[in-house]
């Protein structure tokens, strides 16, 4: 069996994604910002939201640690090549905060959600200027019990 080789680029910009989640984890949206180019776009695959730029970063990652204060970043998975990493992870926490999204803001609920997630990231440099999020919408809100039709089959 062929022994994989890793190129000091690829592990580089693996590097730059696990920063990005530490910096999440820490809850140091400075350090989200600085690791962001200008013109990055930040795209939510479920609802279709751009946001776009440093602020987008911050207010894409603080829209998550507002909804689940304690939420963590666990089990993560980091594919690289080229100047793109796909990450797999799964997200735990409690939501106690509220949580605004696209459509609307759901009020805490006090339930305790984990959630298989995927991000892709792309790189210029060493700044992120593009990520696309894929997360199990469905799953998210099912969990929260804002969603009873699907909460009701799954039981």
């Amino acid at each position: 069996m062929a022994e994989k080789v890793r190129s000091e680029s690829t592990e580089s910009i693996e590097a730059l994604a696990r920063r990005q989640h530490e910096a999440w984890n820490a809850r140091d949206f400075d350090a989200i910002v600085e690791l962001t180019h200008p013109d990055a776009t930040l795209t939510l695959a479920g609802s279709g939201e751009v946001l776009r730029g440093k602020e987008g970063a911050r207010r894409y990652a603080q829209m998550w640690a507002e909804g689940f204060p304690d939420g963590k970043i666990t089990e993560a998975t980091y594919i690289a090549q080229g100047n793109t990493v796909c990450s797999e992870f799964i997200g735990r926490g409690t939501q106690t905060g509220p949580l605004n999204g696209p459509a609307g803001t759901i009020p805490p609920t006090g339930k305790s959600i984990t959630l298989p997630y995927c991000e892709v990231m792309e790189f210029k440099g060493d700044k992120l200027i593009a990520l696309r999020a894929y997360t199990d919408m469905a799953g998210l809100l099912t969990q929260l019990g804002v969603m009873p039709a699907l909460a009701k089959a799954r039981t």
